[in-house]
């Protein structure tokens, strides 16, 4: 007697191991760890936060300092967006300047559009004081989840004064592949022998080519 009530039991833990017959909803599944969740996964594919960013409403801002031989300064993470920008020599120097990266929505100024396109990011810049820049900016790429490595991309500049505006470029880039996606190189080089009594920089990327010389 003893031994049939062994047999059952073992028959029956066998079925509830391999499912026999049963609704293959209660069977076992393996958990794996590792999976990620796609909000997981997500976060890994933006470019880092710059130290001591803040992110305001619509927009993320930091301030840096630029050195007087010039640097690429980290540009703040925001909605895909990230990387950094290479600023030329100042003079005088340092120079404290304040980053604020917005993905453009539409309603924006006539001025900031190129060729009817309204830009995929943009980059404001505000300066603490007026300076110089030099001729030569050092290597900086702007990388975004939007950014398709191999794609033609325009960079663009609207530098603003005290009851007027100036249009600095435009200049071209093509995407190279970066860890978090395509990646504009030399945008910086807009601001290449530029100064006076600016009170705001934008520099914009746009989608396509709309320029003959390379960034």
């Amino acid at each position: 007697m003893a031994s049939r009530i062994f047999l059952a039991c073992l028959l029956s833990f066998v079925c509830f191991v391999y499912g026999c017959g049963s609704n293959p909803s209660m069977r076992l599944v393996s958990t794996d760890t590792s999976a990620q969740t796609p909000s997981e996964a997500a976060t890994e594919t933006r470019p880092p936060k710059c130290k001591g960013q803040v992110i305001i409403a619509h927009h993320a801002e930091v301030t840096e300092h630029i050195p007087r031989e010039g640097a690429a300064l980290c540009v703040p993470s925001f909605r895909g967006f990230g990387g950094d920008l290479g600023f030329p020599a100042v003079h005088p120097a340092p120079q404290p300047v304040k980053l604020i990266v917005t993905v453009p929505q539409l309603g924006m100024l006539r001025g900031m559009l190129l060729a009817n396109h309204r830009p995929i990011f943009n980059l404001e810049w505000l300066p603490g004081a007026q300076f110089t820049f030099g001729k030569a900016a050092p290597p900086g790429g702007i990388s975004g989840a939007r950014l398709i490595p191999g794609k033609t991309y325009t960079g663009y500049g609207v530098i603003g004064f005290k009851g007027g505006s100036k249009k600095v470029g435009p200049c071209y880039s093509v995407a190279t592949n970066g860890k978090y996606g395509g990646v504009f190189n030399n945008l910086g080089t807009l601001m290449e022998k530029q100064g006076g009594s600016f009170i705001t920089w934008d520099l914009m990327i746009y989608d396509g080519k709309e320029a003959t010389r390379r960034c």
